[in-house]
């Protein structure tokens, strides 16, 4: 997030959706996993928001639309995710 903030002209954003149906039911670790994050981030230098809040502010975003990762061509052989 760092080193992307430097490269554009806007605060950079993350928006990591996740599937609820994941949590607890096929990802275990999801829930400790999202507490660590919580608890840590801060610690970090991230800052947590609700994405309405950042749409409601009517500025500009600067969309990046990544490679999936899950589905056809979303990983492959040996390993590989999201085409890495």
């Amino acid at each position: 997030m760092r080193s992307l903030a430097e490269t554009i002209d806007r605060p950079a954003l993350l928006v990591a959706p996740f599937d609820a149906e994941l949590f607890g039911r096929w990802w275990f670790e999801g829930p400790g996993f999202l507490a660590e994050l919580f608890r840590q981030g801060p610690e970090q230098g991230l800052a947590f928001t609700h994405l309405r809040e950042v749409l409601g502010q009517g500025q500009a975003l600067q969309v990046c639309r990544p490679t999936p990762g899950w589905g056809r061509n979303g990983s492959g052989p040996r390993g590989r995710w999201c085409g890495v």
